[in-house]
């Protein structure tokens, strides 16, 4: 069962960096009950009036996450706004 309110122990390997542009990075993530075999994540920082426009995507692959591809894209999504909230928060925390 795909369990996705769990911690995961994350093994990341930074492929390319670009320094106030953008940040891609691969690598396994496990938990109880949630095994991601590969994830894939790329953030693109844009200056844009009045601060950043961050984009990111992101893409799990792996025998659990393609068997339940509906909680794998629910988990995904939800993992990116917590990640961008959290971002936001601390990024605005230095400018007060």
């Amino acid at each position: 069962p795909t369990t996705p309110a769990t911690t995961l122990e994350i093994t990341s390997t930074v492929k390319q960096l670009k320094r106030d542009a953008c940040i891609l990075w691969s690598g396994p993530a496990i938990g109880d009950g949630l095994r991601i075999d590969r994830g894939v994540h790329l953030w693109t920082f844009t200056k844009v009036k009045g601060g950043v426009h961050v984009h990111t995507e992101e893409t799990w692959t792996g025998a659990q996450v393609e068997a339940d591809v509906p909680t794998a894209t629910a988990a995904l999504g939800a993992g990116l706004e917590a990640w961008l909230r959290d971002l936001k928060a601390a990024a605005e925390a230095r400018h007060r």
